[in-house]
């Protein structure tokens, strides 16, 4: 199967996907390849459950399940490779935040201004103005995804940057 994320449909690497038996004993593991792919080996022909969890993201249990007992049993039919089991994974929310410094002082009063560039439904670009220490913070932004930001001051050309930010992470960029 293959592993992407809801927020750009991009495969996410380094996942671990797990693999239950009808006990709720863990049989199996694996992880996605760069592209999301997965393969889960070597398991004997039998029922399974399986979980699909990364740091940054809500686990979820196949195919779309928050706990064990909402998931799906799944056979492993013998001699066979079950393909399909795709899932999309939820990001949790991210913080984007940090300090602006104009000449030698803090830039208080600043714009800035993020907008993710690569979302399969574009949303508004998030605003906010820095406090009197030049500091910013931007919460509650969808994850992952690539975000431009933008800083704006009177008097000072605009300063743009690009930010990769992974499923729930909390960054600072100055």
């Amino acid at each position: 199967g293959t592993i992407v994320a809801a927020t750009t449909a991009e495969g996410l690497p380094r996942v671990t996907v797990e693999a239950f038996d009808q006990d709720d004993l863990l049989v199996g593991a694996t992880a996605t390849d760069e592209d999301g792919a997965f393969e889960l080996p070597a398991l004997l022909p039998a029922r399974y459950r399986i979980r699909i969890r990364a740091e940054g993201f809500n686990d979820v249990w196949w195919p779309a399940a928050t706990t064990i007992r909402d998931a799906m049993p799944l056979l492993a039919p013998p001699g066979q490779v079950r393909d399909g089991l795709d899932v999309v994974l939820v990001g949790q929310p991210a913080t984007l935040g940090g300090q602006v410094i104009a000449g030698d002082a803090p830039g208080m009063g600043v714009v800035v201004e993020a907008v993710a560039v690569d979302l399969l439904e574009p949303l508004e670009p998030r605003t906010t103005t820095t406090d009197a220490d030049g500091n910013w913070i931007l919460d509650a932004l969808p994850s992952p995804a690539t975000y431009r930001i933008t800083y704006r001051a009177e008097g000072f050309d605009a300063v743009e940057l690009t930010q990769p930010v992974l499923g729930g992470a909390t960054l600072a960029v100055n």
